[in-house]
């Protein structure tokens, strides 16, 4: 992942602050580990919810944890002391320096589409899986935050991009795997005031996530949203969960 520590915690803490809904508590329902699990996280960040997951077994798990974005491994590795959580340095491309069928669950919460070669990648989760194990992947679906959105092509005329979480990736999962289906998780998220949302704005725009190619007027963006308080946006989720 390209995110900045700052740009990811900006992002994440609005969708806790002003949502309605946990996503920590729709990918702890999707996950649905237990303990004495070895588990694997692709595209972990910080690290927060491979925290939770430990806390929520009592330790009772092993995680190993990948990212290709040393800051956030660094972080990762700093805030998870003392816990089961082993941090590796690695991208989607590459070789899982793991051997096989040692995983009872993978998964990749809004990361696995910065994958280059999507077969690939899955043909290493289903290399480390044991026989039977599970792949949950998370991503944005294609009516994720429409009302923002919105707003951000009157500012520049410029649709924002689809979703990297697409219907190719989703179906090609699902073809590939065995029992996959696919859960849908909705936050309205309610941005009390200007300051607010042009902080998330900036944030989901920031150039190193690598995600967008542009940045809109950001004056331009805060007129047309300055009379519209409270503010919602719904975000929009999907889960793959396979048996893989």
């Amino acid at each position: 992942m390209k995110e900045t520590v700052d740009s990811l915690s900006s992002r994440l803490n609005t969708h806790e602050q002003y949502g309605t809904a946990s996503y920590a508590t729709f990918l702890w329902r999707c996950l649905a580990v237990h303990p004495g699990m070895n588990i694997l996280d692709l595209g972990c960040g910080e690290g927060k919810f491979d925290r939770l997951i430990v806390d929520s077994l009592d330790k009772d798990c092993n995680i190993v944890a990948t990212d290709k974005d040393k800051t956030l491994l660094d972080k990762a590795v700093r805030d998870s002391a003392g816990y089961p959580i082993t941090y590796m340095e690695v991208d989607f491309d590459q070789v899982l320096p793991l051997g096989d069928h040692c995983m009872h669950l993978v998964f990749s919460s809004f990361a696995f589409y910065y994958a280059a070669d999507v077969k690939f990648t899955l043909s290493e989760i289903k290399r480390v899986l044991v026989p039977g194990g599970k792949l949950v992947v998370f991503g944005p679906l294609s009516t994720n935050k429409r009302e923002f959105k919105e707003v951000i092509l009157q500012a520049t005329g410029i649709e924002m991009p689809s979703n990297k979480f697409s219907p190719d990736i989703t179906d090609y999962l699902i073809e590939a795997c065995h029992r996959a289906e696919i859960k849908v998780f909705r936050n309205l998220l309610t941005f009390p005031d200007l300051t607010t949302f042009m902080d998330y704005t900036r944030a989901t725009f920031d150039p190193k996530r690598g995600v967008f190619d542009f940045e809109p007027d950001y004056q331009k963006v805060a007129e047309i949203v300055a009379d519209k308080f409270p503010f919602t946006v719904t975000k929009v989720v999907g889960a793959v969960i396979a048996q893989v």
